[in-house]
């Protein structure tokens, strides 16, 4: 763990979880401290100063490695390669953990603004559900047409005034952006696609005035100067 120390310095610390093999980590929004998941499909919390442990909890049916965690108010998504579990976020009492489980596995897991999971499943699409109280949860999964498309990294991005889109790293698919709430979003349903670039993310640079703005990474086939493809429309279909 790196902190910003304010100097020139860096602060580093190690943090120990015994028997537990650590494929996952990430900050907690309920309380400060970090989650953590594990090469067998576990999942723990640790607070900040250590003092506090919850869990482990064992979590993925498939005892893949955990592969992202989000959450959005009391619901937590557990992502592996094989299955997507979802839960309410645990607490310190151990026990069984209630869960829902979408047996079709992910690149990872993330939350939207406004409140829902979207998780990258490749060719299948993308895995959408917003949260609901109940333990059985309704799902979507929205498919691009353009079957190059292979959605590896997915965020979710808002605007007040023009809904919410889905800008999507394809691999060598390309760059997409999937309208998924709002008005004067005909614009977004866009593939962007550079010659020889290989797409693995994407993230949210969180701008003031720019709420779509966006950073995509990729690694580059060729060291030669590659053009652009001409942007093109995206037809996307829904499967429920």
């Amino acid at each position: 763990m790196i902190s910003d120390s304010g100097d020139e310095s860096m602060n580093i610390r190690t943090i120990c979880l015994p028997n537990f093999e650590v494929s996952w980590a990430g900050g907690s929004p309920g309380k400060p401290g970090y989650w953590f998941g594990s090469d067998d499909g576990r999942v723990q919390f640790m607070s900040l100063d250590g003092a506090e442990l919850i869990g482990p909890y064992a979590i993925a049916p498939s005892e893949e490695a955990v592969n992202g965690i989000a959450f959005a108010g009391g619901l937590m998504a557990v992502s592996t390669r094989n299955d997507v579990t979802f839960l309410k976020v645990p607490g310190p009492r151990r026990g069984h953990v209630p869960r829902t489980v979408f047996h079709g596995g992910a690149h990872g897991v993330a939350s939207t603004h406004s409140g829902s999971i979207i998780a990258p499943m490749g060719r299948r699409g993308i895995l959408l559900m917003g949260p609901r109280p109940e333990t059985a949860q309704s799902v979507r999964i929205l498919k691009p047409a353009d079957e190059a498309l292979y959605i590896y990294k997915v965020v979710g991005l808002a605007s007040p005034d023009r809904g919410i889109i889905l800008a999507c790293a394809g691999r060598r698919g390309g760059f997409a952006t999937m309208p998924l709430a709002g008005a004067g979003l005909e614009n977004y349903g866009k593939k962007l696609r550079p010659v020889g670039v290989d797409l693995v993310d994407v993230a949210a640079l969180d701008v003031d005035g720019f709420p779509f703005a966006v950073a995509a990474l990729g690694l580059w086939e060729s060291f030669e100067k590659t053009p652009l493809e001409q942007s093109e429309e995206l037809e996307l279909t829904e499967v429920v």
